[in-house]
């Protein structure tokens, strides 16, 4: 009896292996289809009966929805974000869902949909989430100056390839007070802190 039980527990421990590199294998091939832009493929595969099976739901819906964002599906867009910021999941999944949506209709300048999934970002436990959700809504939506002076002190302590995105909040900062001279200094200044972390990303994947 022992031994039978030893052999049932050999075998689950290999079919957990197996599956979860079949699982691995799997969510590698669908994000390779969202880099080569196979939409697609993406979605016959994202929609198959083996990938239902292999990836959890919550986790398949969250990469359609980057398929989705990336191909700008605006009915599949939708159609996800409510269905999962309306499931039980853990705060801080839900949290960064909410943040997806809130970037997503603050590109489209959807201000009743942005202050809708601001809400849903202040809602979860993490705090450096909400100060960048609330800087975003600040500049793109009330279009102040609140975080001009927490930004610059920001970018002081920074090393140059982590500046990019607050100077380009800066810019944005100085291009609705009508400072056109300061908007093009910090404007050029996040281009080229920007590209160094392209460049870092470039050199990181080449030694992979």
């Amino acid at each position: 009896m022992i031994r039978v039980i030893g052999v049932v527990i050999v075998i689950a421990v290999v079919m957990m292996s197996v599956i979860s590199q079949l699982k691995g294998r799997a969510i590698k091939k669908l994000v390779s289809y969202l880099e080569n832009g196979d939409y697609d493929s993406f979605n016959t595969y994202a929609q198959s009966k083996y990938i239902k099976f292999l990836i959890p739901r919550t986790s398949l819906m969250e990469l359609r929805l980057n398929g989705a964002l990336i191909e700008q599906d605006t009915k599949e867009i939708n159609s996800l974000l409510k269905e999962l910021t309306d499931m039980p999941l853990l705060p801080n999944k839900k949290q960064e869902i909410a943040m997806k949506g809130f970037n997503y209709f603050i590109g489209l300048e959807n201000k009743k949909e942005a202050k809708k999934y601001l809400k849903l970002v202040n809602e979860g436990p993490n705090d450096r989430m909400k100060v960048e959700a609330k800087r975003v809504y600040n500049i793109y939506v009330l279009k102040n100056d609140d975080d001009l002076k927490d930004l610059l002190e920001e970018i002081n302590d920074q090393e140059d390839y982590q500046k990019g995105v607050n100077e380009f909040l800066v810019s944005l900062i100085y291009q609705n007070k009508g400072d056109k001279e300061n908007a093009k200094k910090y404007e050029d200044l996040s281009k080229e802190h920007l590209a160094m972390v392209d460049e870092l990303t470039a050199q990181n994947l080449k030694k992979a």
